[in-house]
């Protein structure tokens, strides 16, 4: 009888000495990424090797451009490590339609987007830029790789992937008439 409970209490410690630590399971108790008012929507996440959390969304809590693209990071105990409600990562004079972003291995991303005011205005486009992990964008500029101006109904997709370090986007337009 003896050696079972001593079995079964090398058993708990080791149990107990490997558990993780992990966010509220709870599902009353859940953890709200944004609460501002507007809506909020389109949500993409990634992990960020560590045990937390990147999660970026549109908000349209300003109400100025319909769209905007917000984000958080989340460390492993489900702390948000960026502002209260989220940091606003893309803001253009026109709508935000599309936005995508990819995880890079160095703790990077890079997002592109699409930008549609009517009438058609020069901003009007597609947009690659490269971020940090703490969402601050690392190019100087912005880099424009389509305009939209030859596409009046927009561009309704935008993908993106990266190969051998070389970054690829693609869209599909809708033209009428």
């Amino acid at each position: 009888m003896k050696t079972i409970l001593q079995h079964i209490g090398i058993l708990m410690t080791l149990i107990s000495s490997s558990a993780f630590g992990q966010w509220n399971s709870d599902p009353a108790l859940p953890i709200a990424v944004c609460t501002e008012t507007g809506t909020q929507n389109g949500v993409q996440s990634f992990a960020d090797g560590a045990g937390g959390v990147y999660t970026f969304w549109f908000d349209a809590r300003t109400g100025n451009n319909l769209w905007d693209v917000y984000g958080q990071h989340y460390n492993a105990e489900g702390i948000a490590q960026w502002e209260a409600g989220g940091k606003e990562i893309i803001n253009y004079e026109g709508r935000v339609n599309i936005f995508r972003i990819i995880s890079l291995p160095n703790a990077e991303f890079i997002i592109t987007w699409n930008v549609q005011q009517s009438p058609v205005m020069a901003n009007n486009g597609i947009y690659v830029q490269k971020m940090n992990s703490d969402g601050e964008f690392i190019w100087s500029e912005d880099v424009k790789v389509r305009n939209d101006s030859s596409y009046p109904n927009g561009i309704n997709n935008v993908a993106m992937v990266v190969s051998a370090g070389d970054y690829y986007t693609a869209s599909q337009g809708v033209v009428i008439g």
